[in-house]
This record gives structure tokens, sequence and C-alpha cells, in this order.
């Protein structure tokens, strides 16, 4: 592994809960931390430094960076930022991870998958969209319909239409979106479960797994994970190849989160990659000896990565969806086994989805003793913001 970078500093473009858990994380390493965000973000909350302004602001990104200078890395919470921005910082010679010619290619999920297929990486079929013809002529070819995706800026099911017939093409949504352009179509895939792989990557390229979780979505969005996700081993043997293959072809140290689609007949497509912490890994913080959190805090700080290793056999993770309440960014610990995490965030309902305010984890030696342990602090943490 390459000598540590000589810095106890870490600046994060985003400070939502992922920018808090990060913050959380690296406390325990000694590692301050800076996140550009707007005010009253989750990471402030819990004793980030904010610089004030909004991640897709290339300004705003630059003076995130002169906080703390060239010495300390730089990192991301989400991947909708101002690539343009840290490109030119890593050209003037500071620590992008990862690397933003890696983010080019996964915030644009049109060139996300034409590069999962250029490295023979399964995927659903997909292909770009110019016109309503070109989904009227898609639908005659894909009889179970098709998904229209922005190619940018979606999450959590923002920016996704299903589409089965010809009369949902006619919609005023669907014709906006197409006009607008910066679309394309993916097959809808006959899976029978989702499961998601988190690896991170170290600073010399080495990379560890996580366990493979099982993810359950409701209205698009990841409502409960479960670990280990019950699946075959040649499932699990497949997921585990493709992960690690995705993981090798993309540059710069962190975590990395490949979602993928398990089909009827056991084939493993990935669905989508995210070059950060993710949600399907927040069990990891009771679960794992090392979080993803603290591991990816290690890795792009050039530190040695810790053990991915489970403590206990089972863990249930349930999001807080609520378009109401607020409580402190803290954890609080249910009995001997369960944890409500909050991320000091107003309620409110997006949209098209509620927003996430926290989350629970249940562990458990088996599934259903994890399980039952989540549901039951999970229905705790509704009591008063309903």
């Amino acid at each position: 592994m390459k000598k540590n970078l000589n810095t106890k500093k870490l600046a994060i473009v985003g400070g939502g809960q992922l920018g808090m858990m990060l913050t959380q994380a690296a406390k325990p390493l000694g590692v301050e931390v800076v996140v550009l965000d707007s005010k009253g973000v989750s990471a402030h909350q819990v004793g980030a430094v904010l610089v004030e302004g909004a991640i897709k602001n290339p300004d705003d990104i630059a003076r995130l960076s002169q906080k703390f200078g060239k010495d300390a890395p730089i990192t991301i919470e989400i991947e909708h930022v101002a690539i343009d921005a840290l490109k030119k910082l890593q050209k003037d010679g500071f620590t992008i991870h990862p690397d933003p010619e890696s983010l080019s290619i996964i915030s644009d999920k049109y060139e996300q998958k034409k590069f999962l297929k250029k490295h023979k990486i399964p995927v659903a079929d997909f292909k770009e969209i110019k016109s309503n013809k070109d989904v009227l002529s898609l639908l005659e070819k894909w009889k179970n319909g098709l998904v229209l995706k922005s190619r940018k800026g979606g999450f959590d099911g923002r920016g996704n239409v299903v589409i089965k017939n010809k009369s949902d093409v006619a919609s005023e949504n669907i014709k906006k979106m197409i006009k607008a352009g910066n679309v394309y179509a993916e097959k809808i895939c006959n899976f029978e479960k989702e499961v998601a792989a988190i690896l991170v990557k170290d600073v010399s390229g080495g990379v560890m797994a996580y366990p493979l979780v099982e993810t359950v979505h409701e209205d698009n969005i990841c409502n409960i994970v479960i670990s280990p996700a019950r699946i075959s081993n040649e499932v699990k043997k497949q997921a585990e190849k493709i992960g690690l293959e995705v993981v090798k072809n993309l540059n710069g140290a962190g975590v990395f989160a490949i979602e993928m689609f398990v089909t009827k007949n056991g084939k493993v497509l990935v669905n989508e990659i995210a070059p950060r912490v993710h949600n399907s890994g927040h069990l990891t913080i009771e679960a794992h000896k090392t979080s993803q959190f603290s591991n990816h805090v290690r890795a792009v700080m050039g530190e040695e990565l810790g053990s991915t290793e489970m403590v206990v056999p089972h863990a249930v993770m349930i999001n807080i969806l609520r378009g109401k309440g607020k409580h402190a960014p803290i954890v609080e610990k249910v009995g001997k086994s369960g944890y409500i995490h909050w991320y000091g965030k107003e309620g409110r309902m997006f949209p098209d989805a509620p927003r996430k305010i926290g989350h629970v984890t249940g562990l458990g030696n088996t599934f259903e003793e994890a399980m039952a342990t989540a549901q039951k602090i999970h229905e705790i943490s509704m009591k008063g913001i309903l």
C-alpha cells in the first residue's frame, strides 16, 4: 500500500446523512472533516466544518478545496456534483477519490451501462432514446415493457418511468422527458431478488468485500436490507465475481456499491453502480468489525483497511421514511440488539417519495430474530412522527 497522506483532514462534497455518518466514522480515527452543503445539514450537526454552498457549483467546490488545502483528500457523498470542477482540482494537484473520470462514467447512467457492457459485465438490454418512435419501436421488441430513465440526476427511483404499452407513451410526463432529451430505456428485468455488493478499494488498488446483502425496494426506494443475502451459493459466487470485476475497472479509492438483479433463472445482472457509501451498507455500522463509513475514510486517507467480517450471524436494516417529524442526529440503542439512527432531518414529502430521516438495525442469531428486532424498533421509531 502507498504511504498515507500527511494529513488528518478530509473534505467531502455533500453533508447529508451519508456525510454525517462519514463524519462520525472519521472522529475515532482522529480525522477532521469539512463538508460542502447548505446550512443545517446533518454532517454539520455532528461536528463537520461547514462550507456553505451548492455541490453542483464549481466555485463552491473550489472554496471547499481551499479550506484544508492540497494535503487533504476530497471525496463525495453523492455522484451528482460538479465533476468538471473536481477534474480541474485533480489537475492542480489535489487528491480526489473516487477518480473524477470514474464519476463521469457513473453519474451518466447511459454511459455507465455502456461501460459495463464494454467490460463484458452482464446488464439488461438498453438503448438511447431520442424520440417517441424509439420507445414505440422498443415496445414491439421488449414485450414486457421498458423503464425510461433520466441519464443524470436520478436516485431512489426519481427520473424513472415504467412504460408497459403504447398508450403510456402518450402521457404528458413521458413526452416531456423525451423532448427534454438525455434519456435512455432499459428492458424490464424479470427478477426474483435484488442484491448489493459493498466493496472498498484502497489507494494501491486492493479490494475488500462485505458479504452480499439482499435489498427490498418499495416504490423504487430501498426499504429493507438483509445480511447476509438469502441466495444460493451459485448466485453468491456470480454476484461476488461481478462486483469485483466492476470495481477493478474503476479508478480511485473508497467504497463502491454494486446493485444487482437476480433473475428467476439464476442469472445476475448489474442494475446500478454507486461510487460511494450506500444505503445498502448502513447495517455495517453495528453488524461488522469495520463499517463501510470507517473503511471509506481509511481508504481515501491512504490508511490500512479494517476487517469487513460480520460480528453477528444476521442483520436487518429498515429505513425510516416519513413526511413529518425531526430528531437530533443521534444513535439510540434499544435493548441488546437494536439501534435507531436519526439523521437530524426535518421529515417532508418529495414530489414522488417520502424523505429518509433515519434507519433502524436489528441484529440476531437468525434472520427471523434480526428481522423481528428491526421491525419492533422500527415501530418504536415511528411513534410520534406520523
